[in-house]
Parts: structure tokens; C-alpha cells; sequence
């Protein structure tokens, strides 16, 4: 089944976590919004006005609690809730609106990377752009999302924050400041 395009009018959908444990299934929502469901005991999200569109794969993939553990584990940190929610309903999908503001300028969020591993799209895994980009960036530095230009956006662990910045590192591996947070990445995207 193919997730219908909120830009042709059709019927976006919703994850929902159902009785039986680890079992998800998308149902279809009203068009004003779309909700982010609680997975595997995430904390239930909040309304944003993003819309996610298919990007990477035909259909949405959502992503199971034990895989987002598993990333932390392995980078040893605590990822943002909000990231958490955001990622086990939308990997690989491109939110709407995209732009956002870098320095004077902007750019655009194109993809939400993939938590699951897929061998035909490793250029949009976490993992596999992690492992890309961290000989050139200093320690405390993981990818979540890509632009159309191969540059990353990523959180940002160096600092004693409760919640990890959000930084650009661009193609010759400088490393941007963009948010104070993922929600506030989230919540400062606008069209052009």
C-alpha cells in the first residue's frame, strides 16, 4: 500500500501502536494535521503542522523502540523525545514545510534519515552517514536528517545542555549552528 501525497489531496495517515506489543498500523486522519503516536511507551507527542511525505521508500517504514535504544547504546546518548516520536512514525519521509534558517541564510530539510537499515538506501541511513562524517567532526556529533546538497543536520552533544543542539555540518565539514533543540528545528520550519 502506498501512503497518498497530502499534496494531491489524498488521505495522510497516522502510526498506531496496537494491542498486541510491538505491532504498528497506520489509519488514515483528518487532513488539518498530522499526530504523532505514542511507540513501544514514547511519550505521546504534540501537534505540529508538518506534514511528511514519502521520500526514501514508497510507504512508510516505522521504526521500532529497540532500534532507537540500539542507536543510543551505540552512540551512548539519550536522544530527544520529540526525535524519538518524529522518527519511529517518519523515517525516510520529508517534512512540509522544509526550509530553515542557517546563519543569514537558509536551507532545506530534505530527508529524515532512516534508523532501519536498508542495503538499497544506505546513503539515507543514520548509521551509514554517521560513519561518513564522524572522522571529520569533533566527537558529540550525529546525523539525523540530510539537505538536497548532501550536507547533514545534526545533533550537537558537546555541550551541558539537558537537550542536544542542532547544527549543519556542510560539505567541507564545518559545523553551523540551526537550533537550540530538534523541537525548535521543527517548530522554525516555513516554506520559501
Amino acid at each position: 500500500m502506498v501512503t497518498p501525497s497530502l499534496r494531491e489531496g489524498r488521505t495522510p495517515w497516522r502510526l498506531l501502536l496496537d494491542s498486541t506489543p510491538g505491532i504498528l498500523r497506520l489509519v488514515p486522519v483528518s487532513r488539518d494535521h498530522i499526530e504523532v503516536a505514542a511507540i513501544d511507551g514514547f511519550l505521546e507527542g504534540s501537534m505540529m503542522d508538518i506534514r511528511w511525505e514519502n521520500y526514501v521508500w514508497k510507504e512508510p517504514r516505522p521504526v521500532a523502540s529497540s532500534e532507537v535504544e540500539r542507536l543510543e547504546a551505540m552512540w551512548q546518548v539519550s536522544l530527544p523525545g520529540e526525535f524519538k516520536r518524529t522518527v519511529a512514525a517518519h523515517q525516510g519521509m520529508t517534512p512540509e514545510p522544509c526550509v530553515f534558517k542557517v546563519g543569514r541564510g537558509a536551507n532545506v530539510f530534505s530527508v529524515l534519515l532512516t534508523v532501519t537499515r536498508d542495503a538499497d538506501r544506505a546513503s539515507y541511513s543514520i548509521q551509514d552517514s554517521y560513519d561518513l562524517i564522524r572522522s571529520h567532526v569533533p566527537s558529540g556529533i550525529y546525523p539525523f536528517g540530510k539537505t538536497p546538497s548532501g550536507e547533514y543536520l545534526c545533533f550537537d552533544y558537546r555541550g551541558s545542555a539537558p537537550q542536544p543542539r542542532i547544527v549543519l555540518v556542510t560539505v567541507e565539514m564545518s559545523v553551523l549552528p540551526v537550533a537550540n533543540s530538534f523541537r525548535e528545528l521543527l517548530e522554525g520550519l516555513h516554506d520559501d
